[in-house]
C-alpha cells in the first residue's frame, strides 16, 4: 500500500494529452449548409492532424503500412491527414473536415463497424468530468462514414446512459455531407443538441462559455488484409477523457489559436500533492525513518484533501483529493474516520471508485475487514453511477471470493461484465469468469 501510494501521487503530477488545452468553437449565427462545401466557413479557424514526424506515428494514435503504400507513402501525412473545424448554435455543433487519404476504402468490417472504415468521429466529454475509458452518462461519440452513396449505417451515436454503454444509428436531426476530392474527401456534419440535453439534462441551453472534453479520430482502414489500417487523434492520447483537450463553446464569431489554461487552484493543487509526497516519502522509505509513527501526519493531510474534495467538487483535482484523502486514511489504518467521510459524500456521485482502496486497507490494517466489506456491501445498491458501482463490486467480488462465497462473488462479477461501464473491471470480471468456468477447483487464492 505505501508503494501505491506513492505511484498515485506520481501519477497525479504527469499529464498524458493535455486536459489542460483548449481549442474554441465559434459561434453561427447562421447555421452552414451540410453540404461539404467549405465556402460558408471564411472566419473558421481550421485545426491540423498528422503524423508526427512521418514514419514514427506511434502508440494509440498511428498509423501503419498495409505493404501495398510504399515507404513512401505509408505513416506520412500523404497517407492520412486533415484539417478541421468545429462551431455551435443552441441548437447543433458542427464539424467540417478537410481529410487528405490516398486510399478510400468504407467497406471494411459490417455496417455497425465504422472504425473499420474511413470516417470522422467527434468524442464528447459533456461534464467535463474527467472519468476515464467507460461510457458514462455524459460521454458521448459521433461516428461519420466517408462514403457519398449515405448507406444505412453511415452515422452512429455511441454514449453512456444510466442502463451503461449503448451504441445505435444516430438520433434525428444528425446530418452529415460528404464528397470525394483529388487528396481524399470533404465532410461536413451537425449534430443536434437536443439528443445531448435528453441523456445529459444539464447540457442546456445557452451553450455560450460552456467547456468540454473532445477528441477528434479520423480512421484510415486502406483496404489492406487487415480491416483496421490506423488512425489519427486529435486531443487525446487514449481513452481515458481525464486527459482530453477541452473544447470551448466562444460567445463570438471568430476564435482564438488553441492555448493552455490552467487556473491558479489547479496549479497549487498540483503543487501541494508534489509537496506531500516528498513529505510522506521517507516514511515508507527502508531504514531507521521508516520506523517513524506516521499516522498523525496522514490523517492530517487525509482530513485536508477531503475537505478540499468537499469545497471544490465537481472539479477534477476535487476528485483527485477525494483518492488522496482515503489513500492516506488506508496507510494509517483510519477507519472511523473513513466511516465518518463516507456519509458526506452523495450516493449520485461518480467518485466511489477513488475510496475503495482506502477503506479496504483502512479496516484491513484495524483487522475490521469484515465490517468494511459490509459497509460497502450496504453502501453498493444505494450508488447510482454504474461505474462507480462496479468498483465497488468488483472490491467486493474479491473479498467473496476469499471468503469461498462463489455463488454471491460470480453474481457480482457477471453484473459488472453486463454493465460495461468500467472497461477495466468489465475486462477483469470476464476474467475471472472465465478462469472460474474453465477451473471449477481452482482455490479462493488462484482466483
Amino acid at each position: 500500500m505505501p508503494l501505491r501510494l506513492a505511484i498515485l501521487l506520481l501519477a497525479i503530477a504527469s499529464a498524458h494529452a493535455n486536459p489542460n488545452r483548449v481549442v474554441e468553437a465559434a459561434r453561427r449565427d447562421t447555421p452552414p449548409a451540410i453540404d461539404a462545401d467549405f465556402s460558408d466557413w471564411p472566419d473558421a479557424l481550421w485545426l491540423d492532424l498528422a503524423p508526427v514526424p512521418p514514419h514514427a506515428a506511434r502508440g494509440y494514435s498511428r498509423l501503419r503500412d498495409d505493404g501495398h503504400e510504399g515507404f513512401a507513402i505509408a505513416e506520412t501525412a500523404a497517407d492520412l491527414s486533415a484539417r478541421f473545424t468545429l462551431a455551435w448554435s443552441d441548437t447543433a455543433l458542427y464539424l467540417a473536415a478537410d481529410v487528405t487519404d490516398n486510399v478510400h476504402d468504407v467497406d471494411g468490417g459490417n455496417n455497425r463497424q465504422w472504425f473499420f472504415k474511413d470516417a470522422v468521429t467527434l468524442f464528447l466529454d459533456l461534464p467535463l468530468d474527467g472519468d476515464g475509458p467507460g461510457w458514462i452518462e455524459g460521454d458521448h461519440a459521433f461516428a461519420f462514414v466517408a462514403d457519398p452513396t449515405y448507406p444505412h449505417g453511415s452515422m452512429w451515436w455511441r454514449r453512456g446512459e444510466r442502463a451503461g454503454h449503448r451504441e445505435t444509428p444516430a438520433p434525428p436531426g444528425t446530418r452529415m455531407a460528404v464528397v470525394r476530392t483529388d487528396k481524399g474527401y470533404a465532410l461536413e456534419a451537425l449534430v443536434p443538441v437536443a439528443p445531448l440535453t435528453d441523456i445529459t439534462p444539464f447540457w442546456a441551453p445557452p451553450l455560450a462559455k460552456r467547456t468540454v472534453g473532445f477528441a477528434l479520430v479520423v480512421t484510415d482502414p486502406d483496404g489492406g488484409e487487415r480491416p483496421f489500417g490506423g488512425q489519427l487523434i486529435y486531443g487525446a492520447a487514449h481513452d481515458d477523457d481525464g486527459g482530453w483537450t477541452r473544447l470551448r463553446l466562444r460567445d463570438a464569431t471568430q476564435v482564438s489559436a488553441p492555448y493552455m489554461d490552467v487556473s491558479a487552484e489547479e496549479i497549487d493543487f498540483e503543487a501541494r500533492l508534489r509537496a506531500d509526497l516528498e513529505r510522506i516519502r521517507p516514511f515508507f522509505a527502508v531504514g531507521p525513518q521508516s520506523q517513524i509513527d506516521s499516522t498523525g501526519l496522514q490523517n492530517r493531510l487525509a482530513a485536508e484533501y477531503f475537505q478540499l474534495f468537499l469545497n471544490k467538487r465537481p472539479q477534477r483535482f476535487a476528485h483527485r483529493a477525494l483518492e488522496n484523502a482515503f489513500m492516506l486514511w488506508g496507510n494509517a489504518g483510519a477507519a472511523d474516520e473513513v466511516r465518518r467521510a463516507i456519509d458526506q459524500i452523495d450516493p449520485g456521485e461518480d467518485v466511489w471508485d477513488k475510496i475503495t482502496g482506502g477503506v479496504r486497507q483502512a479496516y484491513y490494517k484495524q483487522h475490521r475487514l469484515d465490517e468494511g466489506m459490509a459497509l460497502l456491501a450496504a453502501l453498493e445498491p444505494r450508488v447510482v453511477p454504474l461505474r462507480s458501482r462496479s468498483a465497488l463490486l468488483y472490491t467486493l467480488s474479491q473479498y467473496w471470493l476469499g471468503q469461498n462465497q462463489r455463488t454471491r462473488a460470480r453474481r457480482a462479477l457477471e453484473q459488472i461484465a453486463t454493465w460495461r461501464a468500467s472497461p477495466w473491471h468489465a475486462g477483469q470480471a470476464r476474467h475471472q469468469l472465465w478462469r472460474m468456468d474453465q477451473n471449477p477447483e481452482l482455490t479462493p487464492d488462484q482466483l
